[in-house]
């Protein structure tokens, strides 16, 4: 979707966590759905948009998130997320 995050977002990678703007073509991160995928296409933007902050994420305003909604929050883990994220 629209949005950027900034250089410093830490990306899940095969091998342990990178800064986004060191994420190269080749490299193996893991996508929002747990799957397990190869960079085949880097874009950079340099913009002056306004920045926001979400939950320690520091993006542009137009970036899309999944979300949980509040009655799963308690059911909710690092293995099963996958199945109760929402796009917002």
């Amino acid at each position: 979707g629209p949005g950027c995050f900034v250089g410093e977002m830490l990306v899940n990678t095969k091998n342990g966590y990178k800064q986004i703007k060191d994420i190269k073509n080749g490299d193996e991160v893991y996508t929002h759905n747990g799957w397990l995928k190869k960079v085949i296409n880097i874009i950079k933007y340099n913009t002056k948009e306004t920045l926001i902050k979400i939950n320690k994420i520091i993006c542009t305003k137009k970036h899309e998130f999944y979300v949980i909604r509040k009655e799963h929050k308690n059911i909710v883990t690092e293995d099963n997320i996958h199945n109760y994220a929402h796009s917002a």
